[in-house]
């Protein structure tokens, strides 16, 4: 949970910031709140299973065995 508190702040604070620049150089119309819709909710919801996925293979097994293996959970 402290991941997911972290993550939505820290986005939120560089959406707002760049929003805010972008704003005041007038480069772009585009709004910040755009970041926070369906599709950003969704490839969240795809992306961190497939990072924790990605961290559980054992990649020497993959490579030197030609042989998916996961790490155990108590590792």
């Amino acid at each position: 949970m402290p991941f997911f508190v972290g993550r939505l702040l820290s986005y939120g604070f560089w959406v707002t910031t760049a929003s805010t620049v972008g704003d005041r150089l007038n480069l772009d119309t585009f709004e910040a709140s755009a970041y926070f819709g369906a599709y950003f909710v969704l490839s969240q919801l795809l992306l961190v299973p497939a990072i924790y996925a990605f961290t559980r293979v054992d990649w020497h097994a993959l490579f030197a065995q030609r042989r998916l293996k996961l790490f155990d959970k108590t590792r």
